[in-house]
């Protein structure tokens, strides 16, 4: 299992601000139809690119790490890049042990 955060940068290059309606229209559309995305933490922050704060929105996901939810994590940043005007957006992984405790 792996856990993989991505760091969504929100303002525009020309320094207007991604809606929150805009940012979730976005995501639901691109990532959230995905089974393996269905469930996830949403980390409200603030970023400091190139030294100055903007505001920013973390996804965090425990997924299995395919190779095909890995292509997926890389096109939803390119196409989130290139339609919000990003000159990146960062991605995170690392290997967990994932333990799910259900009410019996």
């Amino acid at each position: 299992m792996k856990e993989i955060r991505i760091y969504f940068g929100r303002q525009k290059g020309d320094g207007e601000i991604v809606s929150e309606e805009n940012f979730w229209y976005f995501i639901k559309f691109h990532l959230l139809n995905y089974r393996s995305f269905e469930n996830f933490t949403i980390i409200p922050s603030i970023g400091v690119w190139k030294q100055e704060k903007e505001l920013s929105t973390i996804l965090e996901f425990i997924i299995e790490g395919t190779k095909q939810e890995e292509l997926l994590i890389e096109e939803v940043c390119k196409k989130y890049c290139k339609l919000f005007q990003q000159q990146s957006v960062l991605v995170t992984t690392k290997e967990v042990k994932s333990i799910l405790y259900e009410n019996e």
